[in-house]
C-alpha cells in the first residue's frame, strides 16, 4: 500500500511534468517557475546542443507579448544561477529544520495563515484585472467587426488589429484558468508543518539537485526582475506544505555572475 504523502507527491510530479523539450529532457524546474511581477509561468530558453550553463528562463507573458497592457519584461535568469541558489537555500532550510525543529514548527504554523491570505489577495486582484480586460477585448472585437461590416475598416486592417487582440485574449484566458486553479488549491491547502519535517528527515544530506528532490521540497519559485538601482535580483522560494521559510539568516546569495545589459548581476533567494 502507498501512504497518502507518497501518493500526493507522486501526483504533484505528474501535474508539474511538462512535455519533454526538443532535446528530450524534462527540465529540472518544470512547472515550478513563475514571474514574480505578472505571475505568468517562466519558460526555458535553450537551443539543441547548447551547454547547460547557457540555458535560461524568461517570463511567459513577455514571450507571448502582443499589443496589450499586461506586457511584462523578460525576467531573464540563467539556469546555472538558479540551480546554485535553490541548492544553497534548500541546504539552509533543511539544516535549520534539523537543528531547530520545534522552533521551526511553531514559527511556520504562525506565519502560514498570513502568507496564504496575502497570496490569495494578490491572486484575486490579478484575476479581476484579467477578467476585466477580457470584457474590454470583447467590446473592442464587436466595435471592429461593426466598423468592418460598415466599410469603415478594410479587411486587411480588421485582420491586423484583431490578430493582436486575439493573441492577448488567448493569453489572458490561459492565465485566468491558472489563477482559478491556484486560488482553489490555496483555499484547500493549509500548512502541514509536520509533513515538511518528515520530508526533511528522509534526507541525510542534499549535495545536488534532482528532479525528485526539487519537486518534493518546492511548491513554486517566483523570479523577480532585475533591480537596476541595486543591481540585484530577488528569487522567492516557496516550500511544499509550509511556504517561504525564514530562518533569520541573510538571504542566500549566488556567487556566480552573468552578463546582462552591460552589468554584473547578483541574485539572491529568500
Amino acid at each position: 500500500m502507498i501512504d497518502e504523502e507518497t501518493f500526493e507527491l507522486a501526483q504533484k510530479r505528474i501535474a508539474t511534468r511538462q512535455r519533454p523539450t526538443k532535446v528530450d529532457e524534462i527540465d529540472l524546474f518544470s512547472g515550478l517557475l513563475f514571474c514574480g511581477d505578472c505571475g505568468y509561468k517562466m519558460y526555458a530558453v535553450r537551443g539543441a546542443g547548447t551547454l547547460e550553463r547557457k540555458h535560461a528562463y524568461t517570463c511567459g507573458n513577455y514571450r507571448n507579448r502582443a499589443r496589450n497592457d499586461m506586457l511584462c519584461t523578460t525576467h531573464y535568469i540563467r539556469k546555472s544561477v538558479l540551480k546554485e541558489l535553490v541548492l544553497a537555500d534548500l541546504q539552509r532550510v533543511t539544516s535549520y529544520v534539523k537543528e531547530h525543529e520545534q522552533e521551526f514548527i511553531e514559527t511556520a504554523n504562525e506565519c502560514s495563515a498570513k502568507a496564504v491570505q496575502k497570496t490569495l489577495t494578490q491572486q484575486r486582484k490579478e484575476l479581476d484585472k484579467a477578467q476585466n480586460r477580457i470584457n474590454e477585448l470583447n467590446i473592442l472585437f464587436r466595435k471592429l467587426y461593426e466598423d468592418n461590416a460598415l466599410g469603415k475598416l478594410s479587411d486587411e486592417q480588421f485582420a491586423f488589429l484583431t490578430s493582436g487582440y486575439d493573441e492577448e485574449k488567448k493569453t489572458l484566458t490561459r492565465r485566468i484558468a491558472e489563477l482559478s486553479q491556484e486560488i482553489d488549491n490555496a483555499t484547500e491547502r493549509s500548512a502541514d508543518v509536520k509533513r515538511f519535517v518528515a520530508l526533511v528527515r528522509r534526507y541525510t544530506a542534499i549535495e545536488e539537485l534532482t528532479y525528485e528532490n526539487v519537486h518534493e521540497f518546492i511548491d513554486r519559485i517566483l523570479i523577480h526582475e532585475l533591480d537596476k538601482e541595486t543591481n540585484t535580483r530577488k528569487i522567492e522560494i516557496f516550500y511544499s506544505f509550509v511556504g517561504r521559510v525564514d530562518t533569520g539568516d541573510k538571504p542566500t546569495e549566488s556567487i556566480s555572475y552573468f552578463r546582462q545589459i552591460g552589468a554584473d548581476v547578483k541574485s539572491y533567494a529568500i
